[in-house]
């Protein structure tokens, strides 16, 4: 596998899991590498919550423990009886029978069922999209919705759900960790549909949820959860381009980004001490990495990462549609100036190298005038 790709992704999910602890997320980036060989920007959200669960079960990451008061073991009793139906008809759907397909110590035979089934969906996805009657319905679905979209005003999109199932089991000291794409397996989706809805419902993590329905493990009831969420809202701004050598200010749009912290209570038995952690684990994510402070925020930027918004910026960078001959243009200056001056990092020596410092630096970011513009969709990246 090319170090660089594996590098590149390594620092993307050290910067996306930054408030998580590095032991959690370097096994989680080697799982990726050495065992599932999964990498790159599509993998990235995957690795992470990989890495939340390695640190989740390490105790490496502030997590209120469960209360114990009465009233929360009955609530988990009562969940656990009540979805114990919908456990079973899952069951009888997929294996024909309402008991679990495997004991808790055929993991290796459950995991191999998961990735067998995993690959048959795929090929069998990749055969019908291959289709002319997919395409045909395809374009004509894509046609309906932009038609959609030009009529009602605003943008319309159709994406297709990605489905997940994740199991992580403890044996010994070694914790197994398992990811697996539902793609086109109606089985793998079932499982996922399944453990997404009683996570949502009844606070059970999904991974917990895949285990007791293929092991039989009841999941444990967690009265609370802490989930930190990132988002951006896109207002007018200002660019600094180069024409013809000379330095211009041009308008144009960032983005401003922003966060939040969701707590969610699922029983009115909490204790003192349950909110006391509660207060922490908001703090903790909250302050986390890189945003603990504003001088810590800017000196994550490396040379090189500096060195290459010097040189996107005086290609016009931030006008410019994202593309092979952009990125070109943005090694070529990048030579340009590591040649006359030797303390100038020297650039990568692939073009998509340098396609992935932009992505790498953009997740940097912290002010409107350092964000690059939103890119109009007819604008395809296609380096």
């Amino acid at each position: 596998m090319d170090p660089e790709l594996v590098q590149g992704f390594r620092e993307d999910v050290q910067m996306k899991a930054r408030h998580l602890d590095e032991e959690a997320i370097e096994k989680a980036v080697r799982y990726h590498v050495e065992v599932a060989g999964r990498v790159g920007l599509a993998y990235v959200a995957q690795c992470v919550q990989l890495a939340g669960m390695f640190a989740e079960q390490a105790g490496a990451s502030p997590s209120p423990s469960p209360s114990r008061h009465p009233g929360d073991l009955h609530v988990g009793t009562e969940w656990i009886r009540l979805l114990s139906g919908r456990i079973n008809a899952e069951r009888e759907a997929i294996w024909s029978t309402p008991e679990p397909p495997w004991a808790p110590s055929d993991w290796e035979e459950a995991v191999l069922w998961l990735r067998i089934e995993e690959d048959r969906g795929r090929e069998a996805l990749t055969a019908l999209e291959s289709s002319e009657e997919w395409r045909a319905l395809k374009e004509g679905v894509e046609r309906g919705v932009s038609a959609l979209g030009q009529m009602a005003g605003e943008k319309v999109t159709l994406q297709r759900p990605r489905h997940w199932i994740r199991l992580l089991q403890r044996f010994g000291e070694e914790w197994r960790a398992v990811f697996v794409e539902a793609f086109g397996s109606r089985p793998l989706r079932q499982l996922s549909i399944a453990a997404r809805e009683i996570q949502e419902a009844a606070g059970f993590i999904d991974h917990e949820v895949s285990a007791w329905i293929l092991f039989g493990i009841p999941p444990e009831f967690r009265p609370t959860s802490v989930e930190l969420r990132h988002v951006s809202i896109r207002v007018p701004g200002w660019a600094e381009v180069f024409v013809d050598g000379t330095p211009q200010w041009t308008p144009t749009h960032g983005t401003i980004p922003g966060k939040r912290v969701e707590v969610t209570l699922r029983s009115p038995y909490l204790t003192p001490d349950d909110y006391s952690a509660l207060r922490e684990e908001v703090r903790a994510l909250w302050w986390s990495g890189a945003d603990e402070e504003p001088e810590e925020s800017r000196a994550r930027f490396t040379p090189t990462d500096r060195a290459f918004d010097r040189a996107w910026r005086d290609v016009g960078g931030p006008l410019r549609p994202r593309g092979k001959e952009l990125w070109e243009d943005v090694r070529e200056r990048w030579l340009a100036l590591s040649a006359s001056d030797p303390s100038f990092p020297e650039p990568p020596q692939s073009v998509a190298s340098v396609r992935r410092y932009f992505y790498r630096v953009k997740e940097k970011k912290g002010s409107l005038l350092d964000h690059a513009p939103k890119i109009q969709k007819k604008e395809v990246d296609d380096a």
